[in-house]
C-alpha cells in the first residue's frame, strides 16, 4: 500500500548507517513515523525511506506513518530540506552562503515562504546542483514529470512578473498623482 517516491531525491544505499538503523529498528521499532501523502488509492513515501528499507530489511511488516496533504510550497519547502540535509549543512551554513538568516531558511523549509529573488533561486540551484525549475517545483525531473515542471516554472514566473507589473504601475500612478496633487497646492512653483 505504500510505494517509494518516484523521484526521491536520494538512493537509498546499504551502508554501514543502514546497518546501524536496522539494529536500532530490531531493538526499539520504528521511532520516528515516515511520511506517507495520499496518491490515488495508495500511498507515496515523502520522508523515510531509509526507514522503511531498513525496516523491510528486519522482517517488519508495518512502519509507523503520519499521511500529510502537502502544499506547493511544503512539497517545495521538504525538497529544499532535504537537499540542505543531504549536502550536510545547517540551516545557519545555508543562510550564510545565500546571505539570508537561519530564520528565513526555516520558513523555506516549512513552506511558509519561498524565495523568489532569482540570484537567490540560482545560488540554490548551484548549491545542490539542480535547475531552478526543480526547486520551483519541488522535485528532481524525470521524463515523466519534465513538462509538468516546465509548465509550473512558466506558470510562476508570469504570476511574478504581472504583480511586477502591477506594482509599478501604482507606483508610477502614485507619482503622477503625487505631481498633480503638489502643483494644485503650489502653483507658483511652476
Amino acid at each position: 500500500m505504500i510505494d517509494e517516491f518516484p523521484n526521491h531525491p536520494f538512493k537509498v544505499r546499504e551502508n554501514e548507517d543502514l546497518i546501524k538503523l536496522q539494529e536500532s529498528i530490531k531493538l526499539n521499532g520504528v521511532l520516528e513515523p515516515i511520511i506517507v501523502r495520499k496518491k490515488d488509492d495508495r500511498y507515496e513515501i515523502v520522508s523515510g525511506h531509509r526507514r522503511k528499507k531498513a525496516s523491510e530489511l528486519v522482517g517488519k511488516t508495518d512502519i509507523p506513518c503520519i499521511i500529510r496533504n502537502m502544499t506547493d510550497d511544503e512539497k517545495r519547502g521538504k525538497f529544499l530540506c532535504e537537499l540542505r540535509k543531504r549536502k550536510k549543512l545547517t540551516q545557519q551554513e545555508l543562510g550564510e552562503l545565500v546571505h539570508y538568516t537561519d530564520k528565513n531558511i526555516s520558513k523555506w523549509e516549512r513552506g511558509v515562504s519561498f524565495p523568489n529573488n532569482p540570484n537567490v533561486l540560482q545560488d540554490l540551484a548551484e548549491i545542490f546542483d539542480v535547475s531552478i525549475e526543480e526547486l520551483m517545483y519541488g522535485e528532481y525531473k524525470t521524463n515523466k514529470n519534465e513538462s509538468e515542471i516546465r509548465q509550473n516554472f512558466v506558470s510562476k514566473y508570469t504570476n511574478n512578473y504581472n504583480t511586477y507589473k502591477k506594482r509599478i504601475f501604482i507606483i508610477l500612478i502614485s507619482f503622477y498623482c503625487y505631481g498633480f496633487y503638489h502643483l494644485l497646492l503650489f502653483p507658483e512653483k511652476y
